[in-house]
């Protein structure tokens, strides 16, 4: 196997996905390809779309996520004799046997596989993934490709609107790995969600196999271990001198602020984590009383820590009004540096607590003072699907499709190319979908100004004319990942999401903060030659129907 091959197999290894095999299927992928097989239609010449109908979230785009994992199982697609015996066992008894021996031989060499590049903003209708080869195999990838692309598309479009509307300059954290849907949809969501933007990751494992950042402070049970200050003795790793100094800055601050009596058992703990912990230190404050409690005994050890040259990071608000609660709490820290005469700007403040769009967006209107959001329920467990379909468009070279009383249910028939449009800022403004065999440079009018060309609304009698003048521009929207068993160059998943970022930059303002949620103009445009030949197997299915 050459050496891309070897590359990618040991991704596959980091990834740990031992589970993304061709078993990861649909029983009806197997038995209808035996139908296939058995009427020697298998080696029939086929084409296959992968797109989505409607933006998740009631949003203006979505990113497309999960093509470097199909791309991993494309180039490892291979029965064992345990699936085959397996698929023996629960298939009818008259299944012939040279099928099972035609499903061992069978790999994905004869497939070409064109998409859209990971982390691309993408738009309804669009196909994000083109699977053309013999109707066997291009049958048996559909359930996996669906699998890998839908939640990982639907996780990294959550997790970059979060992005859109926190900033660009606030941290945010994913914390999902305990709500999401077992260990693979744990690994999945991580890895979706830095893909859109997220900084880092609790996930161990992730951090382990795919090198994201990880991130992690300490649970509420961690501070509930702590009772008193003896809980701290007779340890060795104490240094009593440090402890003083930490009830010094308890006894004077308290005395000169009129703090409260703060929690003794929060205190020890925080010490105690400081200790472990002395350039890392980020307490988790709401384990008794935020304000009266949790922030002066972080105070208290990190200032001390301060005395001996270590730098504490913050504190984590998990429960509570999270804006008000910031302010208060960055208050605090302006007022007892002044009054020790220290620069406590540099001081973190995360919050955490079920955070959702919603959640961010009211931060963001109350003036929060918040740098680091941690957020898991809400991202990977969202409640929403992408509903990613898997749609025959060609079949031995000629464009088919399927008839539906929902418009938005038909698939656009035929094999086709797609150009972006972009404005003189480089923000997208269509896609432009046309036959692949159409000559893009023969669609063109020119006025001696500028070029036009005319594009259809999809199974509407709307047209409209796109040109390119002031600046603006086109390009292929996608690009050939794999072909003849060879993959193409799939950037890195830093890469990737160095990409979404820089896109989510140049959006469009309506896109943006408490605006992504809007009624979502026509993207997708079809050539003359596309739209003709789509209304009329429209005309002729209906006619059948």
């Amino acid at each position: 196997m050459n050496g891309k091959s070897t590359h990618r197999r040991e991704l596959k290894m980091k990834r740990n996905d031992e589970n993304v095999t061709p078993m990861l299927t649909d029983l009806y992928q197997i038995t209808s390809t035996y139908a296939y097989w058995k009427t020697d239609k298998h080696q029939d010449p086929v084409t296959f779309d992968m797109f989505y109908r409607k933006n998740p979230f009631g949003g203006a785009f979505s990113i497309f996520a999960g093509l470097s994992r199909f791309l991993d199982f494309v180039e490892n697609f291979r029965f064992t004799e345990a699936d085959i015996a397996y698929l023996k066992s629960v298939l009818p008894q008259t299944v012939e046997l040279d099928f099972f021996e035609w499903l061992m031989a069978l790999d994905c060499s004869t497939i070409k596989v064109t998409a859209v590049p990971e982390g691309t903003v993408v738009f309804p209708r669009v196909p994000l993934v083109t699977i053309e080869g013999p109707r066997g195999i291009a049958q048996l990838l559909e359930t996996t490709l669906l699998n890998l692309v839908n939640s990982s598309t639907l996780t990294a479009t959550k997790a970059a609107r979060m992005r859109d509307i926190a900033g660009f300059d606030a941290q945010i954290l994913e914390f999902g790995a305990r709500r999401a849907a077992g260990p693979d949809g744990a690994m999945t969501a991580s890895e979706a969600a830095y893909l859109g933007g997220f900084d880092a990751t609790s996930n161990v494992l992730a951090g382990q196999l795919l090198g994201m950042p990880v991130r992690g402070t300490h649970p509420h049970s961690y501070v509930n271990s702590f009772e008193s200050l003896a809980d701290l003795y007779p340890s060795p790793s104490i240094d009593r001198a440090f402890v003083e100094n930490v009830l010094k800055y308890r006894t004077e601050l308290g005395n000169y602020f009129l703090l409260d009596p703060t929690h003794e058992g929060e205190l020890s703990a925080f010490i105690a984590y400081a200790t472990a912990f002395p350039d890392g230190f980020l307490g988790l404050v709401d384990t008794y009383s935020t304000m009266r409690s949790g922030v002066p005994n972080f105070l208290f050890v990190a200032l001390a820590l301060m005395d001996l040259g270590h730098q504490p990071l913050g504190i984590r608000l998990d429960s509570g009004d999270l804006g008000q609660l910031s302010r208060e709490a960055r208050r605090l820290f302006r007022d007892v540096g002044c009054a020790c005469k220290r620069d406590l700007s540099f001081l973190k403040i995360c919050a955490s607590n079920d955070i959702d769009e919603d959640t961010l967006i009211a931060l963001c209107a109350s003036g929060h003072e918040i740098d680091i959001f941690g957020i898991g329920t809400k991202l990977v467990s969202s409640g929403e699907t992408l509903g990613g379909v898997y749609k025959l468009v060609e079949n031995k070279d000629t464009p088919c499709s399927k008839y539906s009383e929902d418009p938005i249910k038909i698939p656009i028939a035929g094999r086709k190319e797609v150009v972006r449009f972009y404005n003189r800022f480089g923000r997208p403004e269509c896609d432009y979908l046309y036959f692949a065999d159409e000559d893009f440079s023969d669609l063109w009018q020119f006025d001696g100004e500028s070029r036009s060309i005319i594009g259809y609304v999809p199974f509407s009698k709307e047209s409209v004319i796109l040109s390119l003048r002031n600046a603006s521009w086109c390009a292929p929207l996608r690009k050939v990942y794999w072909k003849g068993g060879q993959t193409s160059h799939v950037p890195s998943l830093e890469a990737s999401r160095a990409y979404v970022l820089a896109q989510l930059k140049e959006l469009p303002t309506s896109y943006q903060f408490g605006e992504i949620e809007m009624v979502e103009p026509q993207r997708v445009f079809l050539s003359t030659k596309l739209y003709a030949l789509n209304q009329e197997l429209l005309a002729i299915n209906k006619r059948k129907k």
